[in-house]
């Protein structure tokens, strides 16, 4: 063998371990139509003789001195072969037992591009097949050195064209360059009556990855792996613990052009590298920028940051400056997390600008850190497949990531550690009190026992950006609905954070309560802390509940600026800061301690603020909040027509009140307060003020307070 010839047969040996290795079968690589490189009835050079025609005869470039030319399919003693006749000699009954088959074709393509590939081969009796002086196919043949004078096994070929799989002699191709196919044909006997060569060389084209891979609803035991490819194939992604060691597989066998593969059984908060591509083999990944991290337990205390960008999808060098400032800020600390906050490709969200301005323009960080995004007014919707919002992102209805089924990936919560993450839709879900998306967000808060809680939208309710929140003609009065229809829930509930885009501007608040009207109507006692909320100059936001705690407030951030600048007034009243600069927004979460930096285009934290909740500050080593069992859970009708009954459940001995608000965070009554023994009690509530009068028909929320914890649910009362 020459050493052309043993390098190529190591590559071919080489695919061929690794399809032992996943066992994974070539035939069913992809769905591809196929491209025909030898046609049927294809000219061939051809040598008939009593001897081989010399070493090295399968080679590129050999002489072919004294060799024939014929159109296939070519032999003896059939009557569809091509005239004239082969010839065997002069003695019939001593007849020259093999003959040889040479042709040329031209690959124009890089052979990591074709899927599979295989030969149509009508031939009779025996045959050995080379691509390039390698052998790649054998038939009936005897194992061991072939010769000319080797006979075959018995075959007959009845004008049929066996499909043969040859995939394995893909990386014996030279792409964009002429290839040699070589075939010799041997007889059972010296007597034979017949003989047959023909063959067709076929391959499908390998899916090229042209969008991806990216993250989408990560849990701490599961991940989606999507990615998009320029033709159908189905679907395989191999993961594992290190890079060249991907052990776990999973797959789809339908052929799409848009691939997602849910991996699940996966352990909490562990990195996995991983790598995508079709049956046959990877396309892309099992490297050190390929990975995912799955997410804590939920309720642990672990270190978390999450990335916030909003508006950010011009395709512009402003992006551009954004995304590279927070790469060099974050260094080498892992995002655990990925906001958008909408408008995320402009101008109309079509594939093409999505395309550009969001798998394009943040490929990189798509491959490693799981995206959570909610829908602007220029996030459009399209007929057909694979072109709008919803085609782009896999997002969690059924509750799979955490929280309340929402049945919608319009909107949805999920968890990571002890954070509770809620997406909702100001775009094109009502947006009214008793809509499907408010009484879906009650139930989805009463059932949370995170201690952080962190809401995200597209249409602020406050801002004097590129909108006003006060004008009730900008954006279709989205701002001021969400505002009073959607913050009085959250205020009820004990939300942390608000993050907003839609202005392109940065906009952040002190710590507010209670506003759901109008800027003109801000007063002293919606004010919680009016300070900058900043270690070390006036001290951090304190929240005094370590869980969630009603009527505590919640600082409001609109980070529309991660793509461009559009100024305004930029003097709302619940604003500290205001600024008409580019940059996006990090929080970093641990234990009962929330810090956000916005970090400007030259890289600069140009804002920042501290939220504490509890009495002083947890590490993150601490025990986590989710041990606690302190529950609170309506056990009568609801609605109800008078009152309710409430069971409620505490860790510990010790002091406990149960209260009624209504929606505008107002005390009406105290249904128990007492020092209570651990575990489970019970108390009613009337239906009255503390005055003695029934309450009108309405929602109201019963908060149980214990141990510097609470816990709310709704009641709704129907007269």
């Amino acid at each position: 063998m020459t050493l052309i010839q043993s390098a190529l047969a190591r590559r071919a040996l080489a695919l061929l371990l690794f399809a032992s290795v996943i066992g994974v079968g070539f035939a069913a690589s992809t769905q591809a139509e196929p491209v025909t490189l030898i046609p049927r009835l294809s000219e061939w050079n051809y040598y008939a003789g009593p001897t081989d025609p010399g070493a090295g005869w399968q080679m590129p470039g050999f002489p072919e001195t004294g060799w024939s030319t014929g159109t296939g399919p070519l032999g003896y003693g059939e009557d569809y072969v091509t005239l004239p006749n082969l010839p065997y000699g002069d003695d019939p009954n001593n007849k020259w037992v093999s003959y040889y088959f040479r042709r040329t074709f031209f690959l124009n393509e890089d052979p990591s591009n074709i899927g599979t590939l295989r030969i149509g081969f009508n031939y009779d009796d025996g045959a050995v097949v080379y691509i390039n002086g390698v052998e790649v196919a054998r038939k009936f043949m005897p194992a061991g050195i072939i010769t000319w004078g080797t006979l075959a096994a018995d075959h007959e070929s009845y004008d049929t064209y066996e499909e043969t799989d040859i995939t394995a002699g893909i990386p014996l191709l030279v792409g964009n360059a002429l290839n040699t196919i070589a075939v010799e044909i041997h007889q059972t006997t010296v007597t034979s009556d017949d003989l047959v060569m023909d063959l067709e060389l076929i391959h499908s084209v390998r899916p090229v990855v042209m969008r991806g891979p990216y993250l989408q609803n990560a849990s701490s035991s599961a991940i989606s792996v999507r990615w998009r490819s320029h033709i159908p194939s189905n679907s395989r992604v191999w993961y594992g613990s290190a890079p060249g060691s991907l052990t776990e597989m999973a797959g789809d066998p339908a052929a799409t052009i848009e691939h997602e593969v849910r991996l699940s059984g996966l352990a909490p908060q562990s990195r996995y590298y991983y790598a995508v591509g079709d049956y046959t083999a990877p396309l892309t990944g099992d490297d050190d920028s390929t990975f995912f991290r799955t997410n804590p337990v939920p309720g642990d205390a672990y270190p978390t940051r999450a990335w916030v960008i909003g508006d950010a999808g011009w395709n512009s060098v402003g992006q551009q400056l954004v995304r590279n400032a927070y790469a060099t800020y974050a260094g080498n600390r892992d995002t655990d997390l990925w906001l958008m906050l909408g408008d995320n490709a402009y101008n109309a969200g079509t594939d093409a600008e999505y395309t550009s301005s969001v798998f394009n323009m943040y490929r990189g960080m798509l491959r490693k850190w799981c995206l959570w995004t909610t829908r602007g007014n220029h996030d459009l919707i399209y007929g057909g497949p694979a072109n709008d919002y919803y085609d782009h992102f896999t997002l969690p209805s059924a509750g799979e990531a955490g929280g309340v089924a929402s049945t919608t990936e319009a909107y949805y919560s999920f968890d990571y550690g002890n954070i509770h993450f809620i997406c909702l839709d100001t775009e094109g879900t009502s947006l009214l009190t008793d809509g499907a998306m408010a009484v879906w967000l009650r139930q989805d808060i009463a059932a949370t026992y995170q201690p952080w809680t962190i809401a995200f939208w597209h249409h602020p309710p406050y801002t004097r950006g590129s909108h006003i929140s006060d004008n009730e003609f900008d954006s279709g009065a989205r701002m001021g609905n969400v505002r009073r229809n959607i913050l009085p829930i959250l205020d009820s509930t004990g939300v942390d954070l608000v993050l907003n885009g839609h202005s392109h501007s940065y906009e952040r608040s002190f710590l507010l309560n209670g506003h759901y009207g109008t800027s003109g109507t801000l007063t002293a006692a919606m004010v919680v802390d009016s300070g900058f909320g900043r270690p070390g100059i006036d001290g951090p936001y304190v929240k005094p509940t370590l869980g969630s705690g009603p009527f505590e407030g919640a600082v409001y951030v609109v980070a529309g600026s991660s793509g461009t600048t559009s100024g305004g007034t930029l003097n709302h009243p619940v604003m500290v800061e205001s600024l008409n600069l580019l940059g996006s927004l990090v929080l970093d979460v641990a234990g009962n301690r929330l810090d956000a930096h916005f970090i400007g285009s030259n890289g600069a934290a140009l804002d920042s603020f501290t939220i504490v909740k509890g009495p002083g500050i947890l590490a993150a080593g601490d025990p986590p909040v989710h041990s606690s069992t302190l529950a609170l859970a309506l056990s009568s009708a609801n609605p109800a027509r008078r009152g309710a009954r409430f069971d409620f459940t505490l860790p510990r001995g010790g002091s406990a009140r149960l209260d009624i608000f209504d929606m505008a965070g107002r005390r009406l009554a105290r249904v128990a307060q007492a020092e209570f023994a651990a575990g489970s009690h019970r108390a009613d509530w009337s239906g009255r003020s503390a005055s003695g009068e029934h309450v009108a028909a309405g929602v109201y929320f019963a908060v149980l307070e214990s141990g510097g914890e609470r816990r709310a649910v709704k009641v709704v009362i129907a007269r």
